[in-house]
């Protein structure tokens, strides 16, 4: 197709948008890791994995759960974090060396990307304006970029899922075959980045809409189970053979729900709806193995539902409320008291884009069955938050979404918008 000036601008507009997604990213990014070092928690393991498998110490960390000082302990093999966010770390440490720099510039070109492919998702659900729009948001809403100066999962997470739900919006007539099998190698990626990936199987599924009949929804969902098992499948392997269990996500699992499911979470207002670390690193103490603690608190805490399961819908309630919440938790990140605007400014502007959203909603509601698996993505991460925990870093999936939807206030109406698509 002949290209028109009309057509030339948004194009322009969208580099331009993702020229000031990255360096965004990295000015705060390089800003906001000043005196940072990742000596607990996630971070930590996630430092330690990626530095094992640079020195060619295999997929180990030094088994010491609860303690601060677990570097010096014997290297294990591990099944604790999903392998794909530590080899990410590995290659940019070969790459540029153990540098927090480097790790912020990786995770802002990755956060670029997801920014074009908001942008690009929005355009082929909405049109080119809600599309210029969605990139224009997505570079500068503070949720999809603040991941940037931590070493977390989120922004790898984050845009695998921004690239399922551009898989699907590709979806045409006769193409349901590629874009199932497609969908499922994304969630087994997704899965080997955080093991609440398995909530996009749902979203996966979907793509058997493309069908015509029965049959062939039933041929694209097996390709879509087929195209994550493909992927997960080495990791499982290796898992069997390393601890003669069949764990196909994590040992994390029985972790995070003990830290979900006790009487801290249930007593304290100020938690109820979070997660524990004291009841897990308390319960900890003591454990031979990582396979022993993963029994250790199943068992715990199938006896804590025992006796609490009639407290558990206001449970539910406070957890899916923490996740919607436009709070964010200052202990998780360093460098808030140094920018005190930062919260106040990620308020502000994640309610502006709820409350957009909801109007996106209404505005595309009779092309429902274009955009829906949008709504999909919220509902499953919402049941996430209520089997497990809320916070505003289980909802980093959604935020995306978030724009998308408000960005298709933007949409103009049919006689309007001349089916022109970038």
């Amino acid at each position: 197709m002949k290209r028109t000036p009309e057509s030339g601008s948004p194009q322009i507009g969208f580099v331009f948008a993702l020229l000031v997604a990255l360096l965004l990213r990295i000015a705060f990014g390089a800003v906001a890791i000043r005196g940072y070092e990742p000596t607990a928690g996630d971070p930590r393991d996630y430092v330690l994995l990626a530095e094992n498998i640079r020195a060619g110490n295999g997929y180990a960390l030094p088994w010491s759960f609860a303690s601060a000082n677990g570097a010096s302990a014997p290297l294990r093999p591990t099944a604790l974090r999903p392998p794909l966010y530590p080899l990410f770390l590995s290659a940019v440490f070969t790459v540029a060396g153990h540098r927090m720099l480097a790790v912020v510039i990786a995770q802002a070109l990755l956060d670029t990307l997801t920014c074009a492919l908001v942008g690009m998702t929005g355009a082929a659900l909405f049109g080119p304006l809600p599309g210029l729009v969605a990139v224009w948001w997505a570079a500068l809403y503070p949720p999809l970029w603040v991941h940037v100066a931590r070493i977390w999962s989120e922004c790898l997470f984050v845009a695998l899922t921004v690239m399922l739900l551009f898989t699907l919006s590709r979806q045409r007539p006769g193409s349901f075959v590629g874009v199932s099998f497609r969908a499922g190698v994304l969630v087994g990626l997704a899965c080997l980045t955080r093991p609440n990936g398995i909530f996009l199987g749902p979203v996966a599924l979907i793509a058997a809409r493309g069908a015509a009949d029965v049959r062939g929804r039933i041929v694209a969902a097996m390709l879509a189970v087929l195209g994550a098992a493909l992927v997960l499948l080495p990791w499982t392997i290796r898992n069997y053979r390393c601890f003669g269990r069949f764990i196909p996500l994590s040992t994390m699992d029985a972790v995070v729900l003990r830290g979900a499911y006790n009487d801290e979470v249930l007593g304290d207002p100020s938690m109820r709806g979070a997660w524990s670390l004291r009841t897990v690193a308390t319960e900890s103490a003591g454990s031979s193995d990582e396979i022993e603690l993963r029994d250790r608190f199943a068992r715990s805490t199938r006896r804590w539902l025992d006796d609490h399961w009639r407290k558990l819908p206001r449970l539910v309630v406070a957890r899916v409320a923490r996740f919607w919440s436009p709070q964010w938790e200052a202990s998780e990140i360093a460098f808030a008291p140094r920018m005190p605007w930062l919260e106040s400014c990620n308020r502000l502007l994640y309610l502006l884009t709820i409350g957009c959203a909801l109007r996106g909603v209404w505005v595309a509601r009779r092309r429902w069955r274009e955009w829906y698996p949008l709504l999909l993505v919220l509902v499953v991460f919402s049941l996430n938050a209520a089997l497990t925990w809320g916070g505003w870093r289980l909802r980093a999936p959604a935020e995306p979404v978030l724009v998308l939807l408000a960005t298709a206030s933007f949409r103009r109406a049919p006689q309007q918008a001349a089916a022109r698509r970038w």
